[in-house]
Order: C-alpha cells, then sequence, then structure tokens
C-alpha cells in the first residue's frame, strides 16, 4: 500500500509516456480513491525495412519497435532508403491509405535508387513511380489506367507500368 503523500501521479504519468508504444497518458486519482490511468497507443501505418532498420512508422513518422508478439498487416516499405526518407514515406502511405482501392490494391513500396516501386496484390506488374512528387496525379492516373485499359487488355498483360512521365503512362507488355 502506498499512501498518496509518497505518490506523484506526474511521476507515474511520465513514467507512462516514456513507454515506446504509447503516445499519450493521463493519469488521475477519481473520487473513490483509485488511480486511473488514460492511455492512447501509437499507430503503426507503415513497416520498413532496409538495410539498416527493420521497423514500424506511426503517424507522425516517428520510429516503433517490432513487436516480438505481434505483427501488423501493414504496407511494407523495402529497398535502399534511410530515415531521411522517413517523412515523405508516411505522407505518400497516408494518401494511399485515404483510398480504399490503393490500401487493399497495394502491398509494397520498394525504393531502388530514384525510381520507387509499387507493388500491387493483383496482377503481376510493377508500378514504376519515379519518386514521390506529384503523388496524387500518379495515382489518379494509375486509377483511370486501371478502370479503362486493364479491364480491356487484361490484368496480365503489362509486365511493367510507367508512371515517371507527366500525363503519360508507359507500359510493357509480358
Amino acid at each position: 500500500s502506498i499512501l498518496f503523500n509518497d505518490f506523484k501521479i506526474e511521476d507515474l504519468e511520465e513514467m507512462v509516456q516514456l513507454h515506446p508504444g504509447i503516445k499519450d497518458a493521463e493519469v488521475y486519482i477519481n473520487q473513490k480513491g483509485d488511480i486511473d490511468i488514460f492511455i492512447e497507443q501509437k499507430k503503426a501505418i507503415v513497416r520498413v525495412k532496409s538495410n539498416s532498420d527493420d521497423c514500424y512508422l506511426d503517424e507522425f513518422a516517428k520510429r516503433m519497435e517490432l513487436s516480438a508478439n505481434y505483427t501488423a498487416s501493414l504496407l511494407v516499405v523495402t529497398g535502399n532508403f534511410t530515415s531521411n526518407n522517413y517523412k515523405e514515406i508516411v505522407k505518400f502511405v497516408n494518401e494511399i491509405n485515404k483510398s480504399d482501392l490503393w490500401k487493399s490494391q497495394l502491398t509494397q513500396i520498394h525504393y531502388d535508387d530514384n525510381d520507387v516501386i509499387l507493388i500491387p496484390r493483383v496482377g503481376e506488374h510493377k508500378i514504376h513511380f519515379g519518386n514521390l512528387d506529384n503523388a496524387i496525379e500518379k495515382l489518379d492516373n494509375l486509377y483511370q489506367f486501371y478502370n479503362v485499359a486493364l479491364p480491356v487488355k487484361g490484368w496480365q498483360t503489362y509486365s511493367d507500368i510507367d508512371l515517371k512521365y507527366k500525363n503519360q503512362i508507359v507500359c510493357t507488355k509480358k
């Protein structure tokens, strides 16, 4: 039993907030004299796997350690990138997550030098995105291509879809 005179709520709150999985914590004593703790967890939105790192990123591009007990089913980023790319990765993943189509269709983002390659769930093609500039416009172009060309040509027709060029989609047949 701890006496309230010896107990500092602020110390407990600070200690809880130090946990890497905690976004925010509030500790208080209710009217019954019980200690209540409200915790807001960090939310992982993407997993990044490079030569130097393997972790999750939260919505603020802050690093989160992997869990030995749980693996989140998230978009995975691989390839040649550093922590300097984390903010642009999170910004792009947030755009992807706004769309049910892209959230379910895209499984991997791969950094290959100056080219970002998207790996879809459906179809055996790779989507060469270039850099992440004008990402919304490129995703809109890809959406139109998926709706107009692929139903006619077939999902297995192309090995590569290139979105690097402005107002143009270049495809390579298998």
